[in-house]
């Protein structure tokens, strides 16, 4: 098997945080950590996402929202129809 090398252009402070995870998780090395999730990722046995982080509200917002009424007319709905849904929002 021919051996290639990878080289990947990183933050110095990167690169010592990621080694010292690895330690942590009993890799031998940064490389093996590379290696291994390259195999799984080449054998589509990896899932890649992003997930957004929720956005905490303050509690002078939380009180403006329990503070909210809202009256039966102010609903609108229920709607047969996707158009129909979009006439009421564009009205």
């Amino acid at each position: 098997m021919k051996q290639v090398t990878l080289q990947v252009p990183m933050e110095m402070d990167l690169k010592n945080r990621a080694k010292t995870a690895a330690k942590e998780n009993g890799f031998s090395s940064l490389q093996e950590v590379v290696r291994v999730f390259l195999t799984k990722f080449a054998n589509k046995q990896v899932d890649i996402g992003i997930n957004q982080r929720q956005t905490a509200l303050s509690p002078t917002t939380i009180k403006e929202y329990d503070e909210m009424t809202f009256e039966a007319d102010d609903l609108i709905g229920p709607f047969e129809t996707t158009e129909e849904l979009m006439k009421a929002l564009q009205s």
